[in-house]
């Protein structure tokens, strides 16, 4: 993306918000150019000046939304890594949070086929709207930059066994049979077989159970 005045990053944060709205009032299937367009009175051709697709001003939509979850992380971990599992749980809790909160969002940064990566977008999107660092500890600020499930939970489990509350060959497992579980039941969300709030309770569940089984008994 070209390097953007303030008047253009203004215009696109008009856009975003537009299509937010949308968004929150019914679903993130029925944001389209013509709908944001109308709300936010551009005209549609004009939009193409500021994303290059309806997929392009979708995923900055979420990413905007997304950071109300990077926000809300200060008010559940405690900022040492000697408290990694504490932290591990308390990660989960916010995250599922927003999770059940914005269901298409989630769903749509972790699973959905995308055009291009996520990455590229999450790049992107902070060049134009760049947030400041914060510091949760060197653990949660290398997983709080992974925009995958896989790669996001095994920085935490692998610390949770660098500091021997676990076996290194337990590591895998847990991540895998963790991250399939909440991918399994937010798509059981997204397409409204179960409630946000069972999702929430019935993911927390497993999260906990999977950890646990293979703690180390002292």
């Amino acid at each position: 993306m070209k390097e953007l005045n303030s008047y253009k990053i203004m215009s696109m944060k008009n856009l975003i918000n537009s299509a937010r709205t949308i968004l929150e009032k019914e679903g993130i299937d029925a944001i389209t150019i013509r709908k944001v367009g109308d709300l936010s009175g551009f005209n549609s051709a004009t939009m193409y000046n500021y994303f290059e697709n309806l997929e392009h001003l979708k995923v900055f939509v979420c990413l905007f939304s997304f950071e109300e979850y990077l926000d809300d992380i200060k008010n559940y971990i405690k900022k040492s890594d000697d408290e990694i599992m504490y932290n591990y749980f308390a990660v989960w809790e916010c995250f599922l949070l927003h999770t059940m909160k914005n269901v298409d969002v989630f769903y749509t940064l972790f699973f959905n086929q995308l055009n291009r990566s996520i990455s590229e977008y999450v790049d992107e999107y902070y060049s134009v709207f760049p947030r400041e660092e914060k510091d949760y500890g060197d653990v949660i600020n290398s997983m709080l930059k992974n925009y995958s499930i896989e790669s996001r939970n095994i920085l935490m489990v692998k610390d949770i066994a660098k500091k021997g509350y676990i076996e290194e060959n337990s590591i895998d497992f847990i991540n895998d049979l963790t991250s399939f579980t909440y991918e399994s039941i937010l798509f059981r969300v997204y397409k409204g077989f179960m409630s946000p709030e069972e999702g929430k309770t019935q993911i927390m569940k497993y999260v906990r159970s999977i950890l646990e089984s293979k703690l180390i008994e002292k």
